[in-house]
């Protein structure tokens, strides 16, 4: 009682693309985020909680209208993917994302809506979170998590990608780099320690080296890389003024990056700089192979790109 996502949560979820659910995978806080016991509580039953409020949530806003857009769809001959797009528009679904719900929904009747019942409704809520609300689920304290709870969220949990993380390993590499104890930048898989520890440190140290070895990093920029590359497939564009040095017009090496839509163009990328290189776009040289690129030409991750403009 009293359990579920808050409005202001819910809110903040209409304008998300992707979600990052992290959970105790230790089993160490209760339901309540209470601490609690190492593997008293199991993570699995968060992820089916968080699944099923996001579900209901979305079959809540169909439902309030549903006689509604039955009606249209009846009298005016819509479709009930655009009635129900324009239902959830606020939400962040398109039409394309609701026709492939009710097509994997299964609705023994797709065509006739009249005979759609709480169940499909309710089915259909879940397909459309699912296509809608791209989520990754992170295995939080892998450090100290039981082996069961590892091996039980690699297995069970379905569609989603499950990452072994220890944000307080990530938390110590990067205060240790920060004061000169280590060599370390987010991502890396091992460090070196460049300074004179304590014992004590140095078996912290060796502990969380463990930790990304066995797990290929501490998980942390590997949620990054996978939400805002796989998920929400991005790429990473660089653009320079020197294309033979790689450089700016101070000589600084690989300035700027930008984050772009797969399938982004030269021209995209100039406006992700500036308005005024967009409006004033000439064309672009691939500065690895000295190529002109026309204004269509798809870029690809990790592109190093000379934009020409009028000014």
């Amino acid at each position: 009682e009293g359990k579920g996502l808050g409005n202001e949560f819910l809110d903040e979820l209409r304008q998300a693309e992707a979600i990052i659910h992290v959970v105790d995978a230790s089993g160490g806080t209760d339901a309540d985020g209470n601490v609690a016991e190492i593997g008293s509580h199991d993570p699995l039953e968060d992820i089916v909680f968080f699944k099923e409020e996001l579900n209901m949530w979305v079959y809540g806003i169909i439902k309030r209208n549903w006689r509604k857009l039955e009606r249209r769809a009846e009298l005016e001959g819509d479709k009930i993917e655009r009635l129900l797009s324009e239902q959830l528009a606020g939400v962040g679904v398109t039409e394309e994302q609701i026709k492939a719900a009710i097509f994997k929904s299964g609705i023994s009747d797709m065509d006739n809506i009249k005979s759609w019942g709480d169940e499909d409704l309710k089915n259909l809520a879940s397909h459309i979170v699912k296509r809608s609300k791209k989520m990754i689920i992170v295995a939080n304290k892998a450090d100290i998590a039981p082996e069961e709870n590892m091996k039980a969220l690699k297995e069970v949990v379905d569609d989603e990608l499950v990452i072994p993380c220890s944000a307080a390993a990530e938390l110590a590499l990067r205060t240790a780099a920060k004061n000169n104890f280590i060599q370390y930048l987010p991502g890396d898989t091992d460090f070196e320690i460049a300074h004179e520890v304590t014992e004590k440190q140095r078996k912290g140290l060796e502990s969380i080296k463990k930790l990304i070895h066995a797990y290929d990093g501490t998980g942390v920029q590997e949620v990054i890389n996978r939400v805002v590359f796989d998920l929400l497939q991005n790429i990473v564009a660089y653009t320079v003024e020197d294309e033979h040095k790689l450089a700016d017009s101070t000589g600084r090496i690989l300035p700027d990056a930008y984050i772009l839509k797969i399938g982004s163009t030269p021209r995209d990328l100039a406006f992700a700089v500036h308005s005024d290189l967009g409006e004033g776009f000439l064309y672009a040289v691939d500065a690895r192979t000295k190529l002109r690129l026309s204004e269509k030409h798809a870029l690809k991750d990790r592109d190093i790109t000379k934009v020409v403009y009028t000014r």
